[in-house]
């Protein structure tokens, strides 16, 4: 978010005119304005905490984060960008202590890119966990070795959500419902629906669906999430 702070400043020059021997004062009182912008931008270095930083942000900010491994669990908030370096360089290691990322109301200008996403262990979403409405952008991510005990290894799309998901990477995650991904529309809803656009699916393994598992149980509805050149 970019905040502009303006202070009005006047000053004041005399101006001197000569008219047949007489000299008049003219006061001319000008404005001067000061910008001072605070640019809604936030930097995480290995050894700082991301969820800190996402914590201190606001809707509009990105955090940019260094390479380096981050050992942490980091929640998503509603409007704010988390990018990494390099997916390759810029690890989210969730030590198979629940879903490494979780998103939770989150609306599409909710960024998350340029991560690996690994070790997370969860019930549901062992690499992210998308619930209450949550429709993130997730770009440029590697998800892999996450599990989940019933749906998601990679990602669990809850109900009512519809993140956009692309050119990102799904290896060796499992679960049992959709290794890489479950989509859950158990109830009925109507769109707008999931987007996985260009994204690879290796090795993921699950008893339903090892790259996507896709459930619904909504009346007059087959398609609850897009695939696109995947």
């Amino acid at each position: 978010m970019s905040v502009v702070i303006m202070t009005q400043l006047f000053l004041k020059q005399g101006l001197r005119i000569g008219i047949k021997n007489r000299v008049y004062i003219l006061t001319i009182t000008l404005p001067l304005c000061l910008y001072v912008c605070y640019a809604g931008d936030l930097y995480v270095n290995p050894g700082q905490s991301i969820q800190t930083a996402i914590d201190s942000a606001n809707y509009g900010d990105t955090i940019y984060v260094a390479p380096g491994t981050y050992i942490e669990n980091v929640t998503l908030k509603n409007g704010v960008g988390l990018m990494g370096t390099d997916p390759n360089t810029t690890i989210l290691d969730g030590s198979h202590n629940g879903s490494v990322v979780t998103s939770p109301e989150c609306d599409p200008n909710t960024l998350l890119s340029n991560f690996t996403i690994i070790n997370g262990s969860s019930g549901n979403g062992g690499g992210l966990w998308t619930h209450y409405s949550s429709s993130p952008t997730v770009t440029n991510c590697i998800f892999t070795n996450n599990a989940a005990t019933w749906g998601g290894g990679g990602i669990y799309i809850n109900v009512a959500c519809a993140p956009k998901i692309s050119n990102c990477i799904f290896q060796s995650n499992s679960a049992d419902n959709g290794g890489a991904i479950c989509n859950n529309g158990f109830r009925e809803y109507e769109g707008p629906y999931s987007v996985i656009t260009n994204c690879t699916f290796i090795n993921n393994t699950a008893s339903r669906g090892g790259g996507i598992n896709s459930i619904s149980h909504a009346k007059n509805h087959d398609v609850v999430i897009n695939l696109q050149e995947c």
